[in-house]
């Protein structure tokens, strides 16, 4: 499957702050669609409306092509949607870009990942692509019981182990502004039980040798849940 049959999309990972701690939004996807059951944050494809939308008076520090410039507006248009949330384009932070790993013949999506705060907005969701909602802490999102519970996909808990390392949402959003672009391609190895995705800067990732000595970057999905080991 060639680079253009790689679908390029847009998700929102929408925050809340409470006195109890550090909230994110997670959708459970309907049973009958791709990754069915599983919990996920809003998103979905970048649509040819999205393009139109891209005003010549924009200027998001990230953006250097159309298709980011797009995907915010997606990532805006995919969450109303899904859970009634109206956000503005320019108040989001981009965080990472993950594209799904070459698996057979299935669809493969190059996702742009948003970062975003709610405010008091309620939520509704639509129903159809998604069924039910739930607002949770981001430690106890990363719990490894909660994990296997909800169906986390890889990058959802990626995500959530990165946003876990700050305090509140206004230190996620202003540190998130400071840090480079995080671009995974994962590569997937079976291994017995399960398998390990490399990412870039994993001593092993190039080769894609599970057994190279050096820096770490991976996850480790296998019958006791994820366990991510990064040291760059």
């Amino acid at each position: 499957m060639s680079s253009t049959d790689i679908k390029p999309s847009a998700t929102l990972i929408l925050l809340r702050q409470t006195s109890s701690g550090m909230e994110t939004l997670l959708l459970k996807r309907h049973k009958e669609m791709a990754f069915g059951s599983a919990w996920v944050f809003p998103g979905g494809k970048i649509d040819p409306e999205d393009y139109l939308k891209i005003s010549t008076q924009e200027n998001y520090p990230e953006i250097n092509d159309r298709e980011i410039a797009a995907a915010y507006h997606a990532a805006v248009r995919e969450s109303k949607e899904e859970t009634g949330v109206d956000m503005d384009a320019r108040e989001l932070v981009l965080m990472s870009c993950w594209t799904t790993p070459v698996l057979g013949h299935r669809q493969r999506f190059r996702t742009w990942f948003f970062v975003g705060e709610i405010g008091n907005q309620p939520i509704v969701v639509d129903g159809n692509e998604m069924t039910d909602y739930r607002w949770i802490q981001i430690k106890d999102a990363i719990d490894i019981t909660t994990v296997r519970e909800l169906g986390m996909l890889p990058p959802t808990y990626n995500t959530l182990i990165e946003i876990n390392k700050y305090p509140d949402v206004q230190s996620t959003l202003a540190q998130l502004r400071k840090k480079p672009l995080q671009i995974y391609n994962p590569k997937l190895i079976p291994v017995d039980g399960g398998f390990i995705s490399l990412y870039e800067g994993d001593a092993g990732y190039e080769a894609e040798d599970i057994t190279a000595i050096g820096a770490r970057h991976r996850l480790i999905v296998d019958k006791d849940g994820y366990r991510l080991e990064k040291t760059v």
